[in-house]
C-alpha cells in the first residue's frame, strides 16, 4: 500500500467521522463551520485541567486499564460492523413506483448504516491512536514531571531552547491523548445511540396481528413465586436482609 493511498483513505475517514456527527439522517442540513460539538469543547476543557492537576502524567495502573478498554471496546466494534454490513445488503431498495413512506424507511435505514460505520471506524482509529500514545507514554515520558523536572525562566536570557521544546511537546503529547481518550468514549456512545435507533426504527416497522389483554400478563413477582414457592421468596428477603446487614457492618468498621 502507497504512502498517498494511506493518506486518502485516512482523510476519508476523517472526514466521514466528522461528517455524520453532525448530519442529520435524511442528510438534508448543510455541513457546519465549526465541527466541535458541546461534548467534544468540553473534553478539551478536561483534557487541559488534566493536564494542569496532573504534571506527573498518568499512571501506569491507569494505563493498563485503559489499554485492556480500548482494546474490549475496539473489539466489539469489529464485530458490530461485520454486522451492519450484513444488514446494509439486506435492505431493499424501493422502485420508483414505491410510496414515500417506503422510500423515506429505506433512506433512514441505509444513513442510519453509514452513520454507524463511519462513527465506529472512526472511533477505532482514535482508539488506534491513543493506544500508540499511551504505549509512547510508558516507553518515554511516563516518568517525565513537568511541575519539578522544568524550571520557569526569570527572563529570556535564561530560556534554553531544547528544554523548552521537550517542556510544550510533552504538554501538547498529554492533552491531545486525554482529548482523544474523551472523544474516543463521545463516539462511542453517539455511535451506540445510532446503533439502538436503526433497530428500533426497523422494530416499529414490526405490526402484530393481534392483541394481548395485560390483565393476563403476570409479572415477575409471580411468575418466580409460581415457579420457586414461597421458600424461594422467603431465601431472596433473607439474603437481602444479610447484604444489608453485611453493609451496614463495613460501614461501622470504616468508621
Amino acid at each position: 500500500m502507497g504512502f498517498w493511498q494511506i493518506v486518502l483513505c485516512l482523510s476519508d475517514l476523517i472526514h466521514a467521522g466528522h461528517k455524520w456527527q453532525h448530519q442529520n439522517i435524511i442528510g438534508t442540513n448543510s455541513e457546519r463551520g465549526f465541527n466541535l460539538s458541546v461534548f467534544q469543547i468540553m473534553g478539551c476543557l478536561l483534557a487541559g485541567w488534566f493536564v494542569y492537576k496532573n504534571p506527573s502524567g498518568v499512571s501506569d495502573t491507569a494505563i493498563d486499564y485503559l489499554l485492556s478498554s480500548l482494546s474490549i471496546i475496539t473489539g466489539f466494534f469489529f464485530a458490530v460492523i461485520l454486522l451492519s454490513y450484513d444488514q446494509f445488503n439486506k435492505i431493499k431498495v424501493p422502485n420508483s413506483g414505491a410510496t414515500d413512506n417506503e422510500k423515506i424507511k429505506a433512506l433512514k435505514s441505509i444513513n442510519f448504516l453509514k452513520k454507524y460505520n463511519a462513527l465506529s471506524c472512526y472511533a477505532i482509529l482514535l482508539a488506534i491512536i491513543v493506544i500508540f500514545m499511551l504505549i509512547g507514554t510508558l516507553l518515554f515520558g511516563q516518568k517525565t514531571d513537568i511541575g519539578e523536572d522544568f524550571e520557569m525562566a526569570s527572563s529570556l536570557e535564561d530560556v534554553t531552547l531544547f528544554p523548552t521544546i521537550c517542556f510544550y511537546a510533552i504538554v501538547v503529547w498529554r492533552f491531545l491523548m486525554i482529548y482523544f481518550l474523551l472523544d474516543f468514549f463521545i463516539i462511542t456512545i453517539y455511535a451506540i445511540c445510532s446503533l439502538f435507533q436503526f433497530l428500533n426504527l426497523q422494530m416499529l416497522d414490526l405490526q402484530l396481528p393481534f392483541s394481548v389483554n395485560a390483565s393476563h400478563v403476570a409479572s415477575e413477582y409471580q411468575v418466580y413465586k409460581h415457579k420457586y414457592g414461597k421458600k424461594g421468596v422467603f431465601i431472596v428477603l433473607l439474603m437481602g436482609i444479610l447484604l444489608l446487614l453485611f453493609a451496614t457492618s463495613l460501614c461501622f468498621i470504616y468508621e
